[in-house]
């Protein structure tokens, strides 16, 4: 097996070896060839571009001696399909009042349900944070004192209204 690996070794050298001056002569040769490349494109590019612009035009000319072949194709799919909405506008009208009737019911049968959440909703906004009264923007109280306490100082008396609209003194303490 030894023998085997180290004849391996061997011919990989061997083609590392060969292969080395190929590649050299190919870079060697490279600049010559793209060089060769470029000149033949340039020489060509004119060529190309007036092949390019003679395509665009017959492609153009084409398409403008078929418009009045198109136009009506495109008036009569355009009336085709007008028609069609037209015909089955009863059938059109039908399922806009049943999705309306449907969407109507369906919040009339919810309407249970929606209430009391509703409801819930909103003694949770006027309670605010930790059950505190809150005020007209739906803010804990005891949050905007606690906020205000520091600018204001240790045991500062606060005049401010409540959800209720109710006059209260408040004295802060941090």
């Amino acid at each position: 097996m030894e023998l085997l690996c180290n004849n391996m070794v061997d011919a990989f050298k061997t083609v590392v070896a060969n292969i080395t001056p190929v590649i050299e002569n190919i870079v060697a040769a490279l600049p010559t060839a793209l060089d060769a490349l470029l000149t033949a494109v340039g020489e060509l590019l004119p060529t190309l571009l007036e092949a390019v612009t003679e395509l665009f035009s017959q492609v153009l000319e084409t398409l403008i001696s078929l418009l009045p072949e198109l136009i009506p194709a495109a008036v009569s799919a355009l009336m085709t399909i007008v028609n069609t909405l037209i015909e089955n506008l009863p059938l059109l009208i039908d399922a806009a009042v049943q999705l309306v009737s449907t969407l109507v019911t369906s919040i009339a049968d919810a309407l249970p349900t929606l209430i009391p959440a509703a409801v819930q909703a909103i003694v949770t906004i006027v309670q605010g944070s930790g059950g505190q009264p809150a005020d007209a923007l739906g803010c804990s109280l005891a949050a905007y004192h606690r906020s205000c306490a520091g600018t204001l100082g240790r045991n500062t008396r606060v005049d401010c209204r409540s959800a209720g609209d109710h006059q209260r003194d408040h004295y802060l303490l941090t």
